[in-house]
């Protein structure tokens, strides 16, 4: 009897924590943000492979003029 109660309590407490965890991430747009900077990586990466920027380590990085 103890066990279930801790159990059936577990599972209840994780659910509330689901629960909150997505009404901070709405609230705060956290995956909208998720979302853009993912979008913002595969235009960076299109942009890389095209060769219109160049890969590198420096601060200064910007278009190639072509």
């Amino acid at each position: 009897m103890n066990f279930t109660v801790i159990i059936i309590a577990a599972i209840i407490v994780i659910i509330i924590f689901l629960i909150c965890r997505e009404l901070v991430c709405w609230y705060w747009k956290i995956n909208k943000i998720v979302e853009l900077m993912n979008e913002q990586n595969l235009l960076l990466k299109q942009l890389i492979s095209t060769g219109k920027i160049s890969k590198g380590t420096s601060e200064n990085n910007v278009l190639n003029e072509e």
